[in-house]
Order: C-alpha cells, then sequence, then structure tokens
C-alpha cells in the first residue's frame, strides 16, 4: 500500500509567509551592520590619509625640502597658495589604501593637518580635533556642505558663531550642549531645534554645536563645531595700581616688606587676576584691595583662565621703602652692596620670632672716632637698650622690641658702609659627653664623642650628615668617631637653609688611638698635664705596659689611678718602658707627661700583658 504524504498548499504559504518577515527583520538589519562596516572602513581610511599626508610633511622637512606650507589644498586637483602652484595632494602622499575621490584638507602653521573634509568610498568624512565623523552618505552633496563662521573681537570670551546652510530643498536642524542666545533668546541646551538657512548663535563657554540637514526625510548632512578657540583668544592685561610705602620686616625667616596691593584689570568671563608676594613661588587669587607681609621687594600679578589655566602676562612693581627705612642693600645677601645715609634715623621693623636672637651688624664705619648707635624701640616708641656699634658687631635682640633704630655719624662727606645685616641662625655643634678610651679585659677600644647640635627655631626640617655621607634629620644626640666631621643646617618652610655649621670631632684629654694601635712608630705627644683612659671593671688587676720614650729622663711623666670620686689611689713615675698592676676600684688612668723647653714626652705604645 503507498503511504506516502506531501506538503498542503496551505503548509507552503505558511512557509513562504515565515520566511518573507524574516527576510523583512533581517534585511534592514543586514544592511545597517553593512552601511557601519563601510562608514567605519571610511572613517579608517581617512586616518589614514592624513597620517599620510603628515609623513610627506616629515620627510620633505628631513630632505630639506619644501612641503606644504599653510592653506587649503584640493586633494584631487593643483591647488595654488601665496602665489604658489601645488600638486594635487594625492599625487604627493603615498598610500597603500584608498585615496579620496574628491575635498580638501587644511595645513596648520606647524606643517601638520588641522582638519579636512573628503570624500572616500562614497561617503563625505570631515577630520577636525583627531575625530571623524561622518557627514553625508553620498558625495554629491560635497557642495553643499554646513558652513561655520566665528565672529570674536577683543577680549570677549562670548562670540557669534554664524551657521550657513546651503540653499535648497532642505530641512534645517542644529543643538547646543551649553550656553548659547539668539539675539535676546536663550536656547534651550541639548535640544534638536528647526531653523532657517542662516542663523547666528552667541556662544558663552565652551561647548559642541550640531547641524545637519534633511532632504526627502533622510539625513544627508551633519556636522559638529566643537568650541575650543574661546580659551585661546588673548587675556586681558592688568596693573598693579598701588603699593604703599613700608618699611622691613626682619622675621626668622629672612627680611620681608607689608604693602597695600591693588590691582587694576579688564573684567573678561571666565579669567581672574593673581598676584604673587614671593617672587612667583606662589600665586593668590585676588579678591579685592588688600595689606600682606612679602618676602621680597616686588609684588607680581598676571591673568589667568579659570578652566584652562592658561595665563597672560606677568607684571610686577617694586615697592617702595619708606623714606627713613633701611635701604634693601643691608639685606640682600650681597656684602659687596651697602646702604649709606645721611638720615639720623633708618627703622627696620622686628618680627617677634626674632625676639632673643642675636644678628650680626656688617658695618665698615667713615671714621671710628665718629661710631653710630643702634636702638631697640618698643610699640610705644620707648627706647629699651642702646648700643655703639663697631665696624662689626653683634646684637642680641630684647623683648619687646617692635623695631630698631640705626643711627650713623655722617660728617665732613664721609659716610658709613651698612653692607648686611644677617641673623646668626647656623646650627651649634657641641660635644655634649666625650666618652675616653678605655682599656678592659678583652682590649683598648678607642674614644669618641656624643654631639648635640642647637638649631635655630621655626625650621622646617633639622639636617646633619658625617663625613661625606648622606642628609639625615636630628632627631637626638650623635655618636661620632674622633676625626668624624659633622656638618649641620637648618631648612624654613619657605625653602630658605641656614648657614652651614661644620665641627671635627676630636680628642678632648684622651689617650688616642695611636697608642694602642700596635704599632710603636706611632706615638702621642702632649704637653696637657692630664690626659685620661677609662677603665673597665674586667681590667681591674691586669697589667698594662707602657712604651714611652722621655723627652728628658731628668723630667719624669706621672701615671695616676683614680676612682669614682677623682680620688687618687696611687701615683707611679713614668720611665721609658714600665708596668703597671691596675689597682682596685680604679675607674680612669691619668698620665701627666713632664714637657719643658720644647721637648715632648713620646707615648708610643700601650698594651695589655695577658
Amino acid at each position: 500500500m503507498n503511504n506516502k504524504k506531501g506538503f498542503t498548499l496551505i503548509e507552503l504559504l505558511a512557509v513562504i509567509v515565515i520566511l518573507a518577515i524574516i527576510a523583512l527583520i533581517a534585511t534592514p538589519i543586514i544592511l545597517n551592520m553593512i552601511n557601519d562596516a563601510k562608514k567605519s572602513a571610511a572613517k579608517d581610511s581617512i586616518f589614514g590619509y592624513v597620517e599620510a599626508v603628515e609623513n610627506y610633511q616629515t620627510l620633505q622637512m628631513l630632505k630639506n625640502e619644501d612641503g606644504l606650507v599653510k592653506g587649503k589644498y584640493n586633494v584631487v586637483t593643483e591647488t595654488t597658495v601665496d602665489d604658489k602652484k601645488y600638486k594635487k595632494i594625492n599625487d604627493l602622499v603615498t598610500l597603500k589604501g584608498t585615496k579620496p575621490s574628491g575635498g580638501t584638507i587644511n595645513i596648520l602653521e606647524n606643517k601638520t593637518v588641522g582638519s579636512a573634509m573628503l570624500c572616500i568610498n562614497g561617503y563625505v568624512a570631515e577630520y577636525l580635533n583627531n575625530d571623524v565623523s561622518i557627514v553625508s552618505d553620498d558625495c554629491s552633496e560635497m557642495e553643499n556642505i554646513i558652513e561655520y563662521i566665528v565672529d570674536k573681537e577683543g577680549y570677549q570670551v562670548s562670540r557669534t558663531l554664524t551657521i550657513n546652510y546651503p540653499k535648497g530643498n532642505y530641512e534645517y536642524y542644529y543643538k547646543v550642549s551649553g550656553k548659547a542666545k539668539i539675539g535676546e533668546d536663550i536656547v534651550e541646551k541639548d535640544k534638536e531645534i528647526k531653523t532657517t538657512n542662516n542663523i547666528s548663535i552667541l556662544l558663552e563657554e565652551n561647548q559642541t554645536v550640531e547641524t545637519w540637514m534633511i532632504k526627502n526625510g533622510k539625513k544627508i548632512s551633519f556636522r559638529k563645531y566643537i568650541e575650543e578657540e574661546i580659551d585661546n583668544i588673548e587675556i586681558a592685561n592688568v596693573s598693579i595700581k598701588e603699593t604703599s610705602a613700608s618699611y622691613p620686616l626682619l622675621t626668622s625667616y629672612g627680611v620681608e616688606y607689608s604693602s597695600k596691593i591693588e590691582l587694576e584689570y579688564e573684567n573678561q568671563e571666565g579669567t581672574s587676576p593673581y598676584y604673587s608676594i614671593d617672587d612667583g613661588k606662589t600665586w593668590i587669587k585676588y579678591e579685592g584691595i588688600t595689606t600682606k607681609k612679602i618676602s621680597s621687594n616686588k609684588i607680581k600679578a598676571k591673568m589667568v583662565r579659570d578652566k584652562s589655566k592658561r595665563e597672560g602676562s606677568i607684571v610686577e612693581k617694586e615697592i617702595s621703602l619708606a623714606s627713613d627705612a633701611l635701604g634693601i642693600e643691608s639685606y640682600d645677601d650681597d656684602t659687596t652692596t651697602y646702604f649709606s645715609t645721611s638720615n639720623a634715623t633708618n627703622y627696620i621693623d622686628i618680627d617677634k620670632s626674632v625676639i632673643g636672637k642675636t644678628i650680626k651688624f656688617n658695618i665698615t664705619l667713615a671714621d671710628a672716632r665718629y661710631p653710630a648707635y643702634l636702638k631697640a624701640i618698643d610699640s610705644s616708641d620707648n627706647v629699651i637698650t642702646t648700643v655703639r656699634v663697631t665696624n662689626d658687631f653683634e646684637f642680641t635682640i630684647p623683648e619687646n622690641t617692635m623695631k630698631l633704630n640705626y643711627s650713623p655719624y655722617n660728617a665732613w662727606g664721609h659716610m658709613d658702609k651698612l653692607c648686611e645685616i644677617i641673623i646668626i641662625d647656623n646650627p651649634i655643634i657641641s660635644v655634649q659627653s666625650p666618652i675616653n678610651t678605655k682599656i678592659s679585659s678583652s682590649g683598648i677600644t678607642d674614644a669618641y664623642n656624643y654631639i648635640s647640635i642647637n638649631y635655630f627655631e621655626n625650621l622646617e626640617k633639622k639636617l646633619y650628615k658625617i663625613n661625606n655621607g648622606e642628609w639625615e634629620i636630628y632627631t637626638e644626640k650623635i655618636k661620632v668617631n674622633i676625626d668624624d666631621e659633622i656638618i649641620a643646617k637648618g631648612v624654613f618652610a619657605n625653602g630658605k637653609e641656614t648657614k652651614i655649621s661644620e665641627f671635627k670631632s676630636e680628642i678632648i684629654n684622651t689617650v688616642p688611638k695611636s697608642v694602642y694601635d700596635e704599632d710603636p712608630s706611632t706615638y702621642f705627644s702632649t704637653s696637657n698635664a692630664t690626659n685620661y683612659i677609662d677603665i673597665d671593671k674586667s681590667a681591674i688587676g691586669k697589667t698594662i705596659k707602657f712604651n714611652i720614650t722621655l723627652a728628658d729622663a731628668r723630667y719624669p711623666a706621672y701615671l695616676k689611678a683614680i676612682d669614682s670620686s677623682d680620688n687618687v689611689i696611687t701615683t707611679v713615675r713614668v720611665t721609658n718602658d714600665f708596668e703597671f698592676t691596675i689597682p682596685e676600684n680604679t675607674i680612669k688612668l691619668n698620665y701627666s707627661p713632664y714637657n719643658a723647653w720644647g721637648h715632648m714626652d713620646k707615648l708610643c705604645e700601650i698594651s695589655i700583658i695577658e
């Protein structure tokens, strides 16, 4: 029996309908994917073309030959720029990929490509700000590209963007991303707005403007204007209107000034005035007239863009000192310059940070018979103390001093020279506790010193180093070996450094290493009456040998054993070579040579007899 069965007509129709629906859905998706791939390929081609043009420019420079100068060039026809004819760009560049079939490129002053509008693979693509966007998918619209014109004037941040759409059977649209106006009407941000074929928009901040046209329901042209030039226009000027006469102020950081600060400038949107009172190291935003202590004799000012921080020109003005103020020559860290005056009174203000500090006056008097005088004065103008000034002298600033008055004696055409006022701020290095050479049962150990350093107050850093080592932070006393060199300095918060102090760790009434180095050719000679060596309790009862060469046997040396109360336990006369057993309770030995008439004993070696 034949049991074969085929599709019914209804089933076949259902299959056809399903396939049609699938094709209806899939075809636009596939076409969009194809279009997106073509657009992506077109963008890649534009990037490759721009790179090829810039490679051509670089190659021309390497060959010391002329490349393309600043201007607009056609890619498929010859172009004349500055009365010179150039080949079509497509013939100049080397490119493996597809070259554009039309369009133009703009070359900047620095020989690079600033922008381009090119037809490639049937698309109109725009290169701008290192980005590529598809303007149209129809190269026949190349001549109907939307045009932007920017109008700016003077220091004004806001400017007018004029948009010229090509005439024709189009609908015109635009959208802005920031503040903008058309006439007195505010443009709504990020809204698609239909317009006429020509409009002028007043831009008020950095933003993007998008424009496009529609023909027969199809978007045929799309362009972006990216606002960047607002921040590149000229910056308004600033001037320093006034600085008041002032007196120098002596502080622990050096000399400062105090002055009224008033800036004059043109208001410019997006730009603010700044001033500096430390010679440009730091800048302060100007908020109105103010009086400030400053650390140089100048005020500087400039205008700064709020967003990009781009700066205008820096202007500066010297501060005028009061007529009876000490001149800058006396505190400019230059001893070759000096302040000479016939004024009977010359003032410098005193900051509380230097009360009790010692300052040095580097002065050359015109005539020592007619000395200058220095007065410390309090807040009520009472004289605290008066001192007579010599050629170079030091002065400690007393309590409650508000200012110093320097009064020179100048007569008969002779004038004193006040070369420099110096704060004595260098660290003071001192031996806190010297440790003598010590004898123990295990041998003899070298002497060393504990060093302390007294630094100037208000320091940001207290630094020291030993010999040629690295700078270290000082916190407490330092153990240093004999003959080590210690170097110290301080650093203030403003970066200024104190003067450097140096100190060499030396023998202080102790027997040196040369007498226990197992080398009898080295020796210790001294005219000191007391030369100590410490005794460890493990060495009590041990016998030590002294290798000595006396300068004159008639004048022997002596050795004393001393206890913890500085009482002498025993005293022995030292011969050229002798042995000595350390008695009970000995804390240290005192070696006392007898050196006279220019002759000195030689203590060559001390050794323990095992």
